[in-house]
Formats: structure tokens, C-alpha cells, sequence
């Protein structure tokens, strides 16, 4: 099911699972059809006033973006390879959770680090408890001096802008870790 799908149906208070079919949700004033492409729209029935069918689109739209997936954009994934080509070499282990959409987040971030030029120590995990959410970028900090290499890739994802909780350790094997975690609520940034 999309994820426009079921924001219609958390919206609506209608349980998913009652449709097999996956092409629509109705409500007795209101209804919900989900195109091919997975995109949604309120229709008005006969006793939806075209306020109410506005509103509901409003908070789907807003619903919807707040459940879809987190994607670097190509702008982000030239910016982070073009930075990170200047700190060549670079080796970064890479650390992310087996969840889908953590995944496939994490897939954007590998193209991006293979295209700069990154050699990646690749590495994925089960769930942990409790889990972690978002993205974090740890560096290698020998006492209260971050290394050029560090700076870079700290510049390198806040120029992308990326989103990112930056974390320091002074023993690491590589220039930098980098894990992706699971997404975190709200919209994506």
C-alpha cells in the first residue's frame, strides 16, 4: 500500500486492512481515491460540503508528506560527492539498520560517498533497543582537535543539507562513520 493510502485511512479512522482492493477509502460524506501513481484526492459525496473536502486534502497532503520516505535529491547527492572528492583519500564506515526505509536512505548516501570518491566500509544491523533515529555522523577527534579531513565531511553534509546529529570519538579505524538510522517523525528535511 502507498503511503498516501494510508495516511487517507489514519485520516479517515478507517482501518487499512478493511480494503483489499487499495484503490480508495469512503467515509459517508467523503472519499478517498488513490490513483495508480499512489497519489490520493478527497472527492466530495453528496453530503461533504467542498470545505470539508478541502480541509481533509489539506491535512492528507500534510499527513502524507510526514510518512514518506526519506530520499536524498540529486542536488544533495552532487553536493556531498563534490565536497567529498577534495578530502580524498577518505574511508567511512558505514552503519545502517535493516529497516527498508533505512535502508534505501542509506543506499542514496552510499551513491553519493562511491561518487566522491569515498572508499566505504559497508555494514548493516539488525534493530536496536532502543532504536536510533536519523542520521549520525561521527568523527574522529584525537582531544579538542578535529582533524582537516573531519571538518570537510562535517561541511560537506551541512552544505548538502542534510540533517544529521554530529558526534566525536577519538579513536575511530576510518576518517568518519556514518550510520542511518530509522526515520524519525515529522517531515522530512
Amino acid at each position: 500500500m502507498t503511503v498516501r493510502y494510508y495516511a487517507a485511512t489514519f485520516l479517515l479512522g478507517i482501518s487499512p486492512q478493511c480494503f483489499a482492493n487499495q484503490t480508495g477509502v469512503a467515509t459517508g460524506d467523503c472519499s478517498v481515491v488513490v490513483n495508480a501513481s499512489g497519489h490520493a484526492q478527497v472527492q466530495v459525496n453528496n453530503r461533504c460540503d467542498s470545505k470539508r473536502a478541502a480541509k481533509l486534502q489539506k491535512q492528507l497532503d500534510a499527513l502524507a508528506s510526514n510518512m514518506a520516505p526519506r530520499r536524498l535529491s540529486d542536488r544533495q547527492q552532487a553536493s556531498l560527492a563534490d565536497a567529498l572528492t577534495a578530502a580524498k583519500p577518505l574511508r567511512i564506515k558505514f552503519i545502517s539498520l535493516r529497516d527498508e526505509e533505512a535502508f534505501r536512505y542509506a543506499t542514496d548516501f552510499q551513491d553519493a560517498l562511491r561518487m566522491g570518491g569515498v572508499q566505504i566500509q559497508w555494514r548493516d544491523i539488525g534493530m536496536s533497543a532502543p532504536p536510533t533515529y536519523g542520521v549520525e555522523l561521527t568523527l574522529r577527534a584525537d582531544g579538542v582537535q578535529l582533524g582537516d579531513k573531519g571538518l570537510m565531511v562535517k561541511k560537506a553534509f551541512e552544505e548538502a543539507g542534510i540533517s544529521f546529529v554530529l558526534k566525536y570519538r577519538p579513536q575511530l579505524e576510518t576518517d568518519a562513520e556514518l550510520f542511518v538510522g530509522l526515520r524519525p517523525a515529522g517531515p522530512v528535511r
